[in-house]
């Protein structure tokens, strides 16, 4: 199951390797294949968008508008990474069948995974988790790409127009599927305690 969201992670994430270097290169070769090296230095996607961040923040060739659309898209993708994980680091198995249960006979293995990232995946219901996943990775990745293409990098004599920010689907299926409080009362068919009268230890 984890499998799935993969590719379009990858695919998000070289979208954004791309970005970041078309604007970190300098006007004196060898431009392109420096930033590349530098992307590539960083050994986590954390620290590559930590690392666009700082380029987003002082390019010189990003309107302000289109700064700030750039940023909002890097704290997506930290909302996205969460669910990423979920699916990475979730080890699945395959259950048989009863005739009278309707549940996907694939389902998160409870041996294997974080309590708290099992419970998220069945109280929001993993395989509409991914799915909503996949589509949030590809909008992004378009999303990001019209930003680059509409900046002066492509010597556009005025910044095109910013596309819409698209709805994050997963982040609202998990906003909407909060997790219960737990209960602060006493277990039920426990005494009371009583009080006990002055004087008496």
């Amino acid at each position: 199951m984890g499998i799935q969201p993969s590719p379009c992670w990858l695919s998000f994430h070289t979208r954004n390797h791309h970005v970041a270097s078309g604007y970190a290169k300098s006007d004196r070769p060898p431009h392109f294949p420096m930033a590349q090296e530098l992307w590539h230095s960083l050994r986590s996607d954390d620290a590559q968008r930590a690392a666009l961040r700082a380029i987003a923040k002082h390019c010189t060739k990003l309107t302000s508008r289109q700064k700030i659309s750039l940023l909002w898209e890097i704290d997506a993708a930290g909302q996205l990474s969460e669910y990423r994980n979920d699916a990475i680091h979730t080890a699945f198995g395959l259950y048989y069948r009863h005739p009278q249960i309707k549940k996907s006979p694939i389902q998160p293995y409870r041996g294997a995974g974080h309590p708290k990232r099992i419970e998220k995946l069945e109280r929001v219901g993993y395989a509409k988790l991914f799915r909503a996943l996949i589509g949030d990775l590809n909008q992004l990745s378009g999303y990001v790409l019209a930003i680059y293409l509409g900046t002066k990098e492509f010597d556009h004599p005025v910044p095109s127009s910013l596309p819409r920010r698209p709805v994050m689907r997963s982040v609202l299926l998990v906003q909407q599927s909060p997790p219960a409080k737990a209960s602060l009362r006493a277990p039920l068919g426990l005494p009371k305690r009583q009080r006990q009268p002055s004087g008496v230890k």
